[in-house]
């Protein structure tokens, strides 16, 4: 049973005082200041950044693809410069793991598993010669510096470069690849960075048109990179608008969660008196104030409120979760096209504020209903009510968890986009047909020119 829940952006509000520092804040400024109100000052570095970062290069076939990305790393360790391969998987990190194991050339491989032992290893990445395997979360926080701890070597590994950065495909968002970028190139050393794209990785895939995936094909490396950047820009945006309608959601929720929780600490406390049985049965309250006096009634009232406010809080909270669920539904109530695409989801938003607050207030009359109907039932002494006896204990151990929270249920902005852009962009859209015709001349042009 869940006793109590918060968002990860509501808890780090409980702070008096919230900022951080981060190399890569600037392109998610906006987020920042509108979920938690702070503003984004960018500190220039001390020193000039010397890394290269090459263009991306873009492949249809996949083995291309996994046999480009083993030649930059071949070609690297001949000349002993170092090599951090990021992945976005774990599976992915094994294939070429197997795949340089094939040609001996010895690597580690972090995939956030062990993060003592992997934050040394990552920290040596550096050193001429080391070729580093590692996942998004891996080693995350630590400095990769040129040649280690070593003058000697750090000297060799300029020589050779400095530390290559690979990534394996784009990642969901500008600001992951630039954190992986950053891996490279610090306190003013020399690195590179580069980004091989198989254009029918699955992020990609299933979000490019056929027009797209068309001109991607046929089209200039400057057009590739427009169009796999735009579509990047296209997931961060949906993330965005996707934790912007969770926090919407959740903050109905924190209003009442502060609310209860206050009330719950001044029980707790001692420094409230809710007097329900004085109120609705004044015959009954007497007889208890005359046998047992009035420190046994407000103990007993404090001992069942806090039981009551626990099981019915967390009644609430699961009553709700099962409507947060099936909250998208709440707009098919609604023939108007506002419903679907609104901003906020206004329609769908004030459904759920409506039903939260009505479920709020049936657990508030259902608290003074169970802590009315135990003290007119339950014998009452000095030392209050005996809830082994009544059964009232609640659990002896309680864990606290982490999950992740995906808000994309509230958001039918893209499912409305895809059906208008099908017609345009679809598999028997108009821009589609015509680059396809494009596309066909060129394949004959090709091959004319073979032939002849």
């Amino acid at each position: 049973m869940i006793y109590n829940s918060i968002t990860m952006r509501n808890f780090l509000r409980l702070y008096k005082v919230l900022c951080g520092m981060t190399g890569t804040a600037a392109t998610s400024a906006s987020e920042f200041k509108s979920a938690y109100d702070l503003n984004i000052d960018v500190i220039p570095p001390h020193t000039t950044s010397m890394r290269v970062d090459h263009k991306d290069v873009f492949f249809t076939d996949y083995d291309i693809f996994v046999k480009s990305i083993i030649d930059q790393i071949s070609d690297c360790y001949a000349k002993k410069q170092p090599v951090l391969i990021g992945t976005k998987t774990v599976a992915e990190s094994e294939i070429f793991s197997e795949l340089l194991s094939n040609i001996e050339i010895p690597h580690y491989v972090l995939n956030a598993k062990n993060d003592e032992e992997e934050a040394t290893l990552i920290a040596q990445a550096g050193k001429p010669g080391h070729v580093t395997i590692s996942t998004n979360m891996a080693g995350r926080g630590v400095d990769i510096r040129l040649g280690g701890d070593s003058k000697k070597l750090h000297e060799e590994a300029v020589d050779t470069g400095g530390l290559f950065i690979i990534s394996v495909g784009i990642n969901s968002s500008e600001r992951i690849d630039n954190q992986l970028r950053g891996r490279a190139g610090r306190q003013g050393d020399i690195g590179e960075s580069r980004f091989f794209v198989w254009l029918e990785d699955t992020e990609l895939a299933h979000r490019m048109t056929p027009l797209e995936k068309i001109k991607a094909e046929i089209g200039s490396t400057k057009k590739r990179i427009n169009i796999v950047r735009q579509i990047q820009r296209q997931m961060e945006g949906e993330a965005a608008e996707a934790r912007y309608a969770l926090n919407r959601f959740s903050d109905i929720v924190e209003k009442q969660r502060i609310s209860i929780s206050n009330q719950r600490m001044d029980i707790l406390k001692g420094k409230c008196y809710l007097a329900f049985l004085e109120k609705a049965n004044p015959d009954k309250y007497q007889e208890i104030l005359h046998t047992a006096g009035m420190d046994s009634i407000k103990r007993a009232e404090q001992q069942l409120a806090l039981y009551f406010i626990n099981k019915h809080w967390a009644a609430f909270l699961d009553a709700l979760e099962s409507v947060r669920k099936g909250i998208h539904f709440m707009s098919l109530k609604s023939d108007s096209f506002t419903s679907l695409i609104g901003g906020g989801k206004t329609i769908t938003l004030d459904e759920y504020a409506h039903i939260a607050i009505k479920l709020n207030n049936q657990m508030l009359n259902n608290i003074k209903r169970d802590i009315i109907e135990k003290m007119e039932t339950l014998p009452i002494t000095k030392n209050g009510i005996d809830l082994d006896e009544a059964r009232l204990n609640g659990g002896t151990t309680t864990w606290t968890y982490a999950i992740d929270e995906n808000a994309m249920q509230f958001n039918k902005l893209q499912t409305i986009t895809k059906n208008i852009s099908n017609k345009l962009s679809g598999e028997n859209g108009i821009l589609t047909n015509y680059y396809r015709k494009k596309q066909s001349k060129q394949r004959c042009t090709t091959e004319l020119t073979i032939h002849k």
